[in-house]
């Protein structure tokens, strides 16, 4: 008699071989194929050909086990079916394991774990009814080979006692000890400067999307900026096998309280961080980076770039002046200071651009005159937002042969059209874009 329940791999007691007299047609497929057709078929499909054939159990046992994921994501309650519904389904995973133990069912075949951002919480059965403890077991006694791990995290709240913590150490020497090292991944919401990074094998992340300080000031101090840059560059440093990563900078920050000088020594040891990541092939930098001037030189082997921080004129040479050997996909949206967060003009703030300074931003017109960049394949701006270099779109175009034809078209179409417009289309005075009528380049009535 066969028990089904269903929380990401199906929950199902191993059948006794069959002898190979006795199999249908349907068993006779080579064995490889039977994994390619369990993944090919969606929940439903899959339930009802594991019904009309049972025999095919202890075939795809591997395959439905390969994967634990909960799916609790508490950040949105809209699904709040969903989140009931799995909330159930790993309770249900607990209970049969207490009653049957662990041995009695797949656990030995999983090979992937995914925590979402409520599962380490005191109300998950995760937690609740032990069954973390039971995946700490299997690692612990080399029952189960993990290959990756997914981590779902906004926040994690550290306790001493806690069978989280259990969990991670167990999974940091885990990693340590074996040649065959698990992939982490922590990028869905993203991880705070606070979070104790301390209790992973760093060099195990493949991919990582952290976020800085969100703290509510506008101007922190200078000893946070520092402190921030030390804690991500020690991050970084150890983190050497990433192949995404994504930094997102302080969403409330207006301003940097102080002259990039002041922060040249920490900012350097972070841009040796970020070079030595060697095989990173997926770079995301997004809001305010300590300070405007800032410009991340990406590591050799990035071809994909995000970029949509808050910039200075500085920080666009600087731009101009790196090549990106191998990047093949740039998306790029600057903001400027005082821009989205102020409701303000732009003031192309920077230290190191006095005349930018002076400049107001409604009539200073600001060329790059070459870039450095030839290798890209595609291209994604958009300079109706923010204000832009005014050579930027044809200075892309021209270097750039490998952009398509349609891409190149669209660009060069969008800078006559941006030409064609006055200054203010985009800056006037205290107006943003949304306060000019696009076909006119007037103020709307």
């Amino acid at each position: 008699m066969y028990r089904t329940i269903t929380t990401g791999p199906a929950l199902i007691m191993e059948p006794a071989a069959e002898s190979a007299s006795a199999r249908p047609p349907l068993l006779r497929l080579p064995q490889e194929l039977y994994s390619d057709i369990i993944g090919y078929l969606g929940l439903n499909d899959r339930a009802n050909l594991l019904r009309v054939c049972k025999s095919l159990y202890h075939l795809t046992y591997p395959y439905l086990w390969r994967t634990i994921d909960s799916n609790i994501y508490t950040l949105d309650r809209r699904e709040i079916s969903i989140f009931t519904v799995q909330i159930k389904n790993v309770s249900k995973l607990s209970e049969i394991t207490q009653e049957l133990g662990a041995d009695a069912l797949g656990f030995r075949h999983i090979k992937e774990l995914r925590f979402g951002s409520g599962d380490f919480e005191s109300y998950s059965p995760w937690v609740k009814m032990g069954l973390l403890d039971v995946i700490c077991d299997q690692i612990t006694s080399k029952k189960m080979e993990i290959l990756k791990v997914k981590f779902n995290w906004e926040k994690f709240k550290q306790k001493d006692d806690d069978c989280v913590i259990k969990f991670l150490k167990i999974l940091k020497n885990y990693s340590e000890l074996n040649i065959k090292r698990p992939s982490i991944v922590a990028v869905q919401n993203g991880l705070a400067l606070t979070f104790p990074f301390d209790l992973f094998a760093l060099e195990c992340f493949s991919s990582l999307k952290i976020g800085l300080n969100t703290s509510l000031s506008r101007t922190p101090p200078t000893e946070e900026l520092v402190k921030d840059i030390e804690v991500l560059t020690k991050v970084l440093a150890g983190a050497v096998s990433l192949k995404h990563l994504r930094v997102e900078g302080n969403r409330f920050l207006n301003d940097s309280p102080c002259p990039i000088g002041q922060l040249q020594p920490q900012l350097s040891q972070l841009q040796d961080a970020i070079t030595n990541l060697k095989q990173l092939n997926t770079l995301e930098l997004a809001l305010m980076l300590f300070h405007p001037s800032f410009f991340i030189v990406p590591p050799q082997n990035v071809k994909r770039l995000h970029l949509t921080p808050i910039v200075s004129v500085a920080w666009w040479r600087q731009f101009a002046q790196c090549l990106l050997p191998n990047v093949e996909k740039l998306v790029i949206y600057p903001h400027h200071m005082r821009r989205k967060y102020m409701g303000e003009a732009a003031t192309w703030w920077s230290n190191t651009d006095p005349e930018a300074n002076q400049a107001d931003p409604g009539d200073f017109v600001f060329k790059l005159h070459n870039l450095a960049v030839e290798s890209l394949r595609i291209f994604e701006t958009d300079c109706y937002s923010y204000y832009c270099p005014e050579d930027f779109l044809e200075l892309v175009v021209q270097r750039n042969p490998g952009l398509g034809e349609r891409q190149r078209q669209k660009y060069l179409d969008m800078q006559r059209e941006w030409k064609a417009h006055p200054r203010d289309f985009f800056l006037y005075g205290e107006k943003t874009r949304w306060d000019i009528d696009p076909r006119t380049g007037q103020i709307k009535q």
